[in-house]
């Protein structure tokens, strides 16, 4: 999976309405993903891998409910 397909399945689950060409950058990847509200799947877009106890999931286990929202 690229970049851009991630990232759409992402902005899917999180309900995003951002336009991104499929060739985008990863630079600009980061840059998305370092905000407050997306950080959570980091891990999963860089490696694939999860580590919910870290709060690091995948689009899948936030679209099943598994990850708690919690205030800060």
């Amino acid at each position: 999976m690229i970049a851009y397909e991630r990232l759409q399945e992402i902005f899917s689950v999180e309900r995003i309405k951002i336009e991104v060409k499929d060739d985008v950058s990863w630079l600009l990847a980061d840059r998305i993903l370092k905000h407050r509200r997306l950080e959570k799947y980091y891990l999963w877009f860089t490696t694939g891998k999860v580590f919910p106890e870290a709060g690091q999931i995948s689009p899948a286990l936030a679209h099943n409910g598994r990850m708690k929202i919690m205030s800060q």
